[in-house]
């Protein structure tokens, strides 16, 4: 891993059909090679899967980022959790008419960076860069182990978190 990160994940080194060692995840749930590339989505199927990924050290201040494609706004979603932070991207088409608009262009099918920032009690989500919401909690309690859950053919290319000073 390069310095300051504390997870790293692109399923280069899970097998297609499984997922990476140590996490533990639904059945519906696997890695699969997309041409080049390989990602993490569910199989056919109504409902959405989830993955738990356990023993993450998270440092006070970090960033989580995820590279995703999600075929279609309104009915693919992705999910984090770790602790009391929770962050939902898609599954509502409402969520997505300011970014359509700001972007000039499709959400769906394309591919966008979502970024979560957490500095002290302030928590921010980045599309693409760009500082969508910010939020400052009381107090941010977050656990050793993330929760994902994926619905509507979304996928995960890329799983990053990194410490911030």
């Amino acid at each position: 891993m390069v310095d300051g990160q504390f997870l790293f994940e692109d399923f280069r080194g899970a097998v297609d059909g499984d997922v990476p060692r140590g996490w533990n995840a639904s059945d519906r749930m696997l890695v699969t090679g997309l041409g080049r590339e390989r990602a993490l989505q569910v199989t056919s199927g109504t409902g959405d899967a989830s993955a738990v990924i356990s023993g993450i050290a998270f440092p006070p201040n970090f960033t989580l980022q995820l590279t995703v494609v999600m075929p279609d706004i309104c009915h693919a979603r992705i999910e984090v959790t770790a602790g009391d932070l929770y962050f939902r991207a898609g599954g509502d088409c409402r969520s997505v008419v300011l970014l359509e608009e700001e972007r000039g262009g499709d959400w769906d099918n394309q591919r966008h960076a979502l970024t979560i920032e957490k500095k002290g009690n302030v928590l921010k989500l980045f599309v693409d860069g760009k500082e969508r919401i910010v939020v400052r909690k009381t107090s941010i309690n977050v656990a050793g182990v993330a929760r994902l859950k994926l619905q509507g053919g979304a996928r995960i290319f890329e799983l990053r978190g990194t410490a911030l000073p």
